[in-house]
């Protein structure tokens, strides 16, 4: 019943109300519905609990504009190159006969098994995925890029970071998830701010934020 008054409430308040705001007036509506205890159809813990599976389930990731370009091209390289070149290799496989001990054709599967796995992967992400909107502040949030100036173990430290959903992140190319120690003590201050960042050893840092801004410096 929830997740049906979600959806009809979807249709008509979309407009006007973002998802986490229509899931609220639904479980509102939904709690004062069945408050009487003569229905036994939920209790509070139940509803709290479909309240956060609803929520999940409909979550969108938060990705940049740039990222959306990445996986659409990736997208497009596995539709028209890299799927029928496995397609191809599975084919030359078969046709050396036995398969029971056929290491190419024991590949290709495997690589096939890669390659579809990758493939829904994006799909799922474009799907349920958001364009970021970032606006003109100075304060830390998804997409900005940050510059920050620390204390490490080998001194001074200044990094730039753009601060990026979780499934956009990648530490190697710069891009710091909201969800990670830094990502989650940052957000929301703003440039000159000094903020206390405890890591993963259970260190806490003190992190100076330089600047903050729409594009890389």
């Amino acid at each position: 019943p929830l997740k049906l008054a979600f959806i009809l409430a979807k249709r008509k308040l979309s407009k006007k109300y973002s998802n986490n705001q229509i899931i609220e007036l639904g479980y509102r509506l939904l709690t004062n519905l069945y408050s009487s205890k003569s229905l036994g159809i939920y209790d509070v813990s139940t509803m709290e609990a479909k309240k956060h599976e609803i929520s999940e389930e409909y979550k969108k990731h938060e990705i940049t504009e740039e990222y959306k370009k990445e996986l659409e091209a990736e997208l497009d390289n596995l539709n028209n190159v890299l799927i029928p070149a496995n397609v191809q290799a599975l084919q030359d496989a078969r046709s050396q006969g036995d398969l029971s001990e056929n290491a190419d054709y024991d590949a290709a599967r495997n690589e096939q098994a890669r390659l579809n796995g990758r493939l829904n992967e994006i799909k799922e992400i474009l799907k349920n995925s958001v364009i970021l909107e970032l606006d003109k502040s100075d304060k830390v949030q998804n997409g900005k890029f940050i510059k920050i100036q620390y204390t490490g173990p080998k001194g001074e430290v200044t990094e730039q970071y753009q601060i990026v959903g979780s499934v956009e992140a990648d530490i190697f190319n710069h891009k710091l998830s909201n969800e990670s120690p830094f990502g989650k003590a940052l957000i929301g201050h703003k440039k000159n701010e000094t903020v206390k960042v405890k890591i993963t050893s259970g260190t806490t840092v003190s992190v100076k934020i330089l600047s903050v801004s729409n594009k890389a410096e």
